[in-house]
């Protein structure tokens, strides 16, 4: 679900900084997949169990602010519409 929520603020970003869009998601593809190959080729596996053990609840909050940030930008928006309707 995060992963689909990113897709367009990144267009967003690449819009308003000029750089492709398909671009841009092919080098942080890229970026992951090299950091992906080192971890496997240094055996950082056993790093794992200590970067997976906040994983859950960094996703939680992550989504919870996502879900937060957008509630309170309506809001506003229907706020404004409110207001100027009067």
């Amino acid at each position: 679900m995060p992963e689909l929520n990113s897709f367009p603020r990144s267009f967003q970003f690449c819009k308003i900084n000029g750089v492709d869009f398909l671009v841009c998601r092919l080098w942080v593809s890229v970026t992951g997949a090299v950091f992906c190959l080192c971890s496997v080729a240094l055996e950082g596996s056993f790093l794992i169990k200590y970067v997976t053990r906040f994983s859950d609840d960094i996703l939680n909050t992550l989504v919870s602010a996502i879900f937060l940030t957008e509630t309170i930008l309506f809001l506003k928006k229907v706020r404004i519409r409110s207001l100027l309707a009067r």
